[in-house]
């Protein structure tokens, strides 16, 4: 009786492991960014609000120290440093940086809230993000969209 049941329950811990992910965390993709290389900082004139004059605007997307564990907490920072109200979106993506491209990390965990935060000159928002357990060491991104079209990247590193 117990030798009968022994293939079924590897079975179905098989099927329990790949269901759950074993991985736990994130999937490194093939999938190639759409973004190429961006800047940290938009710190040029550019038209915000739609009626055709360009304003100055200087966005800045940070974390707050850019060396981490896997499996760590940082705190992901936009930061309007120009005279104009700007917005940014609440989501972000995380890229890692294989073979000279930037590639897709897909987080099992989601993203942020697909919202929208209006930033005051001057006014900073910062996001607590909790980075998976099993991230590769290399060189990463968050990635951000600011204007409704501007994208912005955060730099930071995972140690080995």
């Amino acid at each position: 009786m117990k030798r009968s049941l022994l293939p079924g329950l590897w079975s179905f811990i098989i099927i329990l492991l790949a269901a759950c992910g074993a991985d736990g965390g994130q999937d490194l993709t093939e999938e190639t960014s759409e973004f190429g290389d961006l800047p940290e900082v938009i710190g040029n004139p550019i038209d915000i609000d739609g009626d055709g004059a360009d304003e100055r605007v200087n966005v800045k997307l940070s974390t707050d120290v850019h060396q981490f564990d896997a499996g760590e907490t940082l705190v992901l920072y936009t930061k309007n440093a120009g005279p104009e109200d700007i917005t940014a979106e609440h989501a972000y993506s995380l890229e890692k940086k294989m073979d000279n491209e930037w590639i897709k990390v897909e987080l099992s965990r989601g993203t942020a809230e697909e919202s929208i935060v209006t930033l005051e000159a001057g006014e900073s928002f910062g996001q607590e993000i909790d980075l998976p357990d099993d991230l590769p060491a290399g060189m990463y991104r968050f990635v951000k969209i600011v204007q409704d079209d501007y994208p912005l990247a955060a730099l930071f590193d995972i140690n080995e």
